[in-house]
């Protein structure tokens, strides 16, 4: 009798991973004729749409989390969204290794890519909790469940990230939300 050979974790989540990340790239708009960039590692979280894996920062394509130092409304006061989108970041990677697939940078030098952590896209994720909001629609009907739902930010009153870094930095640059939708509860 031939003895299989046990298939260790890591390949099977880089083959899960690659095959997963690669579905989303065309629904980006990023330019197919571009090779991939890969990358896949333990991820530091710098905020709720920002990572840094294999010393390579890399932007959530397609999503618009607020700022660290920004603040939202709920019904008990104010709190820290930033900080919590974050937190809610780190919470879905877990211990666990973060592929990512992108095909350009932006301006700031950061991949901009989609990226999966146990078969699951994190951006499609931050959206559908309603830590973050839907760029350039692409993640809409996330963004419908998170505002049916009153998940996350939703919960609340805010104002789009890329509203609060013109108002407080003078910048509107960086992955921004949907202009002109209404975000205010």
């Amino acid at each position: 009798m031939t003895r299989r050979r046990p298939v260790g974790l890591i390949p099977l989540l880089v083959g899960a991973a690659i095959a997963g990340a690669g579905a989303y790239v065309g629904k980006h708009g990023l330019d197919p004729g571009k090779p991939s960039q890969y990358l896949l590692g333990q991820a530091t979280v710098v905020d709720g749409d920002t990572l840094v894996v294999q010393g390579r920062k890399v932007r959530l394509i397609g999503i618009d989390a607020p700022e660290t130092d920004q603040d939202c409304g709920s019904p008990s006061g104010n709190y820290g969204c930033g900080v919590e989108a974050r937190r809610h970041l780190v919470k879905l990677i877990g211990a666990l290794p973060v592929m990512c697939d992108g095909k350009q940078d932006d301006r700031y030098g950061r991949l901009l890519a989609v990226c999966v952590v146990g078969g699951r896209d994190l951006n499609a994720a931050m959206v559908r909790d309603g830590w973050a909001v839907s760029y350039r629609g692409n993640y809409r009907a996330e963004e419908q469940a998170a505002r049916t739902a009153f998940s996350g930010l939703w919960s609340g009153d805010f104002v789009l990230p890329q509203d609060w870094r013109k108002a407080t930095r003078g910048d509107a640059s960086g992955d921004g939300g949907d202009i002109g939708d209404d975000y205010a509860l």
